[in-house]
């Protein structure tokens, strides 16, 4: 439990300083001196420019896509995303009770042995 508590107080501590919550705060000289840390480059650097640039991107493009959560996946819409979620865990969950993810895993042991004969 105190890993657990440690590890939480570390991504806590860096993750204010990460470009990408920067950039979403307008933040963008320090998300560019944090990428240019990160890169190991000064801050008017291509590169640099170049990964803000990619990061501020897709970041504008997450914030128009607009707020979504885990239960969209479950929920019967327009993508039919409840259809293919349950088709997905049926067939996973028959693929486990069959048995065949550990015949392939026994027939490839079997085959390698066999080669070294």
């Amino acid at each position: 439990m105190v890993y657990t508590m440690q590890l939480n107080n570390q991504i806590n501590v860096f993750r204010f300083r990460s470009p990408r919550y920067l950039i979403l705060k307008g933040r963008d000289d320090e998300a560019r001196r944090s990428l240019a840390k990160l890169l190991s480059a000064e801050p008017d650097d291509s590169e640099v420019a170049a990964e803000f640039s990619e990061i501020a991107t897709n970041l504008s493009i997450e914030l128009q896509a607009g707020e979504t959560s885990y239960l969209d996946c479950f929920r019967n819409g327009e993508g039919r995303n409840r259809l293919r979620v349950l088709t997905g865990i049926a067939l996973q969950s028959l693929q486990q009770l069959s048995g065949f993810l550990k015949t392939v895993y026994v027939v490839s042991k079997i085959y390698a042995n066999a080669h070294s004969y």
